[in-house]
């Protein structure tokens, strides 16, 4: 990796290191749902791996870019964020699958979706209760990651 790619990427701020984390967290969910034996197949879900991985961090580096050039681009982190939330639901009611339990991938959908909330809700809900949205976007966040492992964990092996 170049001194430059390292400088930018160390020049991130909390926030964009916080927010390339959940992109890649993100990536992460809607792979899993292409792997054997949920969708697709093993070799397809590998090979499309690394290319979703690097989406999902391009989308936070393209923001912090287009930040230092005073735009703060969201577009194309917004899409990474929140296509998932759209294809996962297609997914699951396209492909039904019964190698696993889709009410746990549909608990992470829910609880993905009221971590967001309180996130753009953080002032509201701090007025409201004195612990701002933010710090329940958190809490929220590690119940969808049980969810997830509940998934994985519920995938039944073919010998």
């Amino acid at each position: 990796m170049s001194r430059i790619k390292k400088k930018h990427i160390a020049a991130l701020n909390d926030s964009k290191k916080h927010q390339l984390l959940i992109g890649i967290i993100a990536t992460l969910v809607v792979m899993v749902l292409f792997i054997e034996p949920m969708h697709v197949g093993e070799r397809v879900g590998t090979i499309l791996l690394w290319p979703l991985l690097a989406i999902g961090i391009a989308s936070v580096l393209f923001w912090d870019y287009s930040e230092g050039l005073g735009r703060g681009d969201l577009r194309f982190y917004a899409v990474v964020q929140f296509l998932p939330v759209i294809l996962i639901p297609l997914i699951l009611l396209m492909f039904p699958n019964p190698a696993y339990k889709q009410s746990y991938i549909w608990l992470v959908i829910a609880v993905y979706i009221a971590a967001k909330l309180t996130e753009q809700f953080d002032h509201q809900i701090y007025d409201l209760c004195g612990i701002g949205g933010h710090t329940f976007k958190h809490i929220i966040a590690a119940l969808a990651g049980i969810a997830f492992f509940l998934t994985v964990k519920s995938i039944k092996r073919s010998p």
